[in-house]
């Protein structure tokens, strides 16, 4: 993302971000590696009136189509023309957008609507916490968004420049806890608590070791009962974490029952962790996990959070793992080989 945001002008110092100028055409293949350079889509047409940009990419690990957002956005009398590349043209005429309850849309919706011509209000949008890390954003800069059932942004010509601090990575956080509850003492900062409730939940209910202190959570190693949940939209327990809390209710003493609401499927991990001994069928969009003897083996990553969740794997099972296509982990993770080694985990890059 960063080299995506380099190409179109955009100053990069650290953490710190900014520009003068933005270019709007972006003709190299990078915004077809992640699915995040989408956002590019509403953040330039508002900024600039223009974009094109190529499809983004992103795992495969279901219906993942952007047409909710291109749809919208023809919604706001901005001109879509498709190839290629994605074109935009245009400035938002405002009015009344359905989201769809999709984390993706929302945003974009909301980025499109900052510059728009008239008043935008966005019905059934989502209320993740990155959604509203945005809009606190947004606010913080000077625009005006109500928030009730519905979103209300009204528009300006700009914002003033700030230092922003965004909130913590939630599925990072969460990725970690798992892993200190197979096989640490681990206590994790810069998490909040309250974005992640309901996996906190669900591991205390099932003999979870987790307290929550000022600064952080301090997780540590337990023999969970089961992991049984489905997947929802916030607040329920997130489709991001489905794939490494599977990794978890391989250990667990009875067997456990999870069902993913969001993507179906997303279970690409199933048949890799199956490779390492686990007993798993699945049926649909459900899988039962029983508890397994589980060893390393040659596995394979097919998405970001498969990825993570055979990495967890192979740091808690006897015997050496090899994973393949951990580059995987560069999209969702910041420095996760580091991590793992500062924490004490054995684990070798030797190429992507």
């Amino acid at each position: 993302m960063i080299d995506i945001l380099k190409e179109i002008g955009v100053k990069v110092k650290g953490d710190t971000f900014y520009s003068k100028k933005l270019k709007t055409a972006i003709s190299s293949d990078n915004p077809s590696k992640i699915r995040a350079s989408y956002y590019l889509m509403g953040a330039l047409i508002s900024k600039c009136g223009y974009v094109k940009i190529k499809h983004p990419g992103g795992c495969k690990i279901g219906d993942r189509g952007i047409n909710y957002h291109l749809e919208g956005f023809k919604r706001m009398g901005i001109k879509v023309a498709i190839n290629d590349f994605i074109i935009l043209e245009g400035r938002s005429q405002g009015g009344c957008i359905d989201c769809l309850k999709s984390v993706g849309a929302t945003i974009n919706f909301l980025l499109a609507s900052t510059n728009a011509l008239k008043i935008t209000k966005l019905i059934n949008p989502a209320k993740e916490p990155e959604v509203l890390d945005v809009i606190n954003y947004l606010q913080a800069i000077d625009y005006k968004i109500i928030i009730s059932d519905e979103i209300i942004i009204h528009p300006k010509s700009k914002g003033k420049s700030i230092s922003y601090q965004i909130i913590p990575d939630r599925i990072e956080a969460l990725t970690f806890m798992t892993l200190g509850l197979l096989n640490g003492n681990l206590k994790i900062y810069n998490a909040n608590h309250n974005h992640i409730e309901s996996v906190i939940n669900l591991f205390k209910n099932n003999n979870g070791n987790v307290q929550i202190k000022k600064n952080y959570i301090h997780v540590k190693k337990s023999k969970l009962k089961e992991l049984s949940f489905e997947t929802g939209i916030y607040p329920n327990i997130p489709t991001d974490i489905q794939q490494i809390l599977t990794v978890a209710a391989l250990f667990c003493k009875k067997k456990s029952v999870i069902t993913d609401n969001i993507y179906v499927n997303r279970f690409s991990h199933c048949e890799e962790l199956k490779k390492m001994g686990a007993n798993i069928i699945k049926v649909n969009n459900t899988i039962t996990v029983y508890p397994s003897s589980m060893f390393g083996s040659y596995v394979v990553g097919k998405d970001l959070r498969g990825t993570a969740a055979l990495a967890i794997a192979g740091l808690v099972v006897k015997g050496k793992t090899k994973l393949s296509n951990t580059s995987y982990l560069e999209r969702g993770y910041e420095d996760f080989v580091k991590k793992i080694k500062k924490i004490g985990g054995k684990i070798i890059i030797h190429d992507n």
